[in-house]
């Protein structure tokens, strides 16, 4: 590799991005696939 080619490389540390506030029961309740894939089936028409 050239030293141009590594000066001009655009690499860094991310900016650190805040995270929205989840409620926790929300956070920690179990989401089952059957039940998501059956509400889904309902809904369409």
């Amino acid at each position: 590799m050239s030293p141009k080619q590594l000066a001009t490389s655009k690499r860094k540390p991310k900016p650190l991005q805040a995270k929205g506030y989840v409620d926790g029961s929300i956070a920690r309740s179990h989401v089952s696939t059957a039940r998501v894939l059956k509400q889904a089936a309902l809904k369409r028409p």
